[in-house]
């Protein structure tokens, strides 16, 4: 299945980004790393669009990160 493509940044900042997808959802991500994609039906996607500078981002991040990492 082919990854879903940006059309547009929320955030585009120097470590941490946010954008939206050709899908409808919403990706967090790390430049040049770690990225996670929302569907809008994910429970912190609201939290994503909202997202107003790069700090929001990489607390929004390292909280998806550590979620995943509990697991």
């Amino acid at each position: 299945m082919a990854r879903s493509r940006i059309t547009n940044f929320i955030v585009n900042g120097s470590d941490y980004f946010t954008a939206h997808l050709d899908n409808g959802g919403v990706r967090v991500g790390l430049v040049n790393n770690t990225c996670y994609d929302l569907p809008p039906t994910h429970p912190r996607y609201a939290e994503a669009v909202a997202a107003a500078d790069e700090a929001a981002v990489e607390t929004l991040h390292d909280d998806l990160t550590g979620g995943y990492l509990r697991r």
